[in-house]
């Protein structure tokens, strides 16, 4: 009795897994195909758009049948060797700016590629819904659609190393990061025509650090270098008015007079806020961005420093 039982378990058993096997009937056979003649068409070109000749609802249709029917894991791994190949293929483009364009210009060419990465992205993950949030998202190994591209990306944009100390592949990502601080420099510096440029360069930036856990990277580079530049402007400043009775030449452009370099560091400081009030950051960065400003640009050395810039604030003007 307990032989027949095995045999026909064993049976069972075989049974399920050659249905797991079978070849996708007409219909879904058809509905695959078509699902990846629009990934292909929306990953065909490097514009940022997602163009498509069957309806985004259709589509996520699709995703849907093909998932009910087991094929979430052919879908996901089509899917990401598709969204794969065309990254690598931006990350190349990057590389090959950071050699041909100036420091501008790489930050600038960087946020056209991130826009059109974002689009595609989007679009992808529009269409392949259904497999995200069922799939993807509690898979133990695999990532979600928009953490995959950006992990990508970020993989593809790293420096690599030959191996003799010499990279052939420098980190662009990183010298994208050192590029927009130096922009940001301007902006404190009142060039407030860099603050859109700024805006999406850090949109994107945020979004790929963040997404694949690397954001201490990012905003350590940034904490330094305004720690590096409000210093350089409290000793700039203070050192000029030093130099004489009045106010040297040095810092005519900010102050017209000892008087009002106190009120000129607080503009500083609040120009600062307001930029990032308008970026992605978090609460937690935006008020360290504080701190560091006010500290490195009023307090740093303050007992020796004080008494150049805090004194007129005490002294009558009639």
């Amino acid at each position: 009795l307990h032989t027949a039982y095995r045999r026909q378990r064993q049976m069972c058993i075989r049974d399920r897994g050659s249905s797991k096997s079978k070849p996708l009937s007409p219909y879904l056979n058809t509905v695959y195909d078509q699902l990846n003649e629009q990934i292909d068409r929306i990953l065909g070109d490097f514009t940022p758009t997602a163009k498509v000749t069957i309806s985004y609802q259709k589509l996520y249709k699709f995703v849907e049948f093909l998932c009910r029917d087991k094929m979430q894991s052919k879908i996901a791994a089509t899917l990401f060797e598709k969204l794969d190949a065309f990254i690598n293929k931006i990350a190349d483009i990057i590389y090959q700016a950071y050699w041909d364009l100036g420091h501008d210009e790489l930050v600038g060419r960087f946020v056209e590629l991130a826009t059109i990465i974002d689009v595609k992205v989007t679009a992808l993950e529009k269409i392949h819904l259904y497999l995200d949030r069922t799939y993807l998202l509690n898979h133990p190994t695999k990532k979600t659609i928009v953490r995959h591209a950006m992990f990508t990306f970020v993989e593809s944009c790293a420096g690599v190393d030959t191996g003799n100390g010499d990279e052939y592949k420098k980190d662009v990502l990183y010298q994208v990061v050192m590029e927009f601080t130096s922009i940001l420099g301007k902006l404190r510096d009142g060039n407030l025509q860099f603050e859109p440029l700024l805006l999406r360069t850090y949109h994107y930036l945020h979004k790929m650090f963040y997404l694949t856990q690397r954001n201490d990277c990012l905003d350590n580079e940034i904490f330094s270098r305004q720690e590096d530049f409000y210093k350089e402007e409290q000793d700039t400043i203070i050192t000029c008015l030093g130099a004489s009775s009045g106010l040297s030449g040095c810092i005519v452009a900010r102050c017209d007079s000892a008087d009002e370099i106190f009120d000129t560091m607080y503009k500083m400081i609040l120009r600062e806020l307001q930029f990032w009030g308008k970026t992605d950051a978090d609460d937690k960065f935006k008020l360290k961005i504080k701190e560091y400003a006010v500290e490195n640009l009023i307090f740093d050395d303050f007992d020796k420093q004080a008494v150049l810039f805090v004194k007129p604030l005490f002294v009558s003007k009639n």
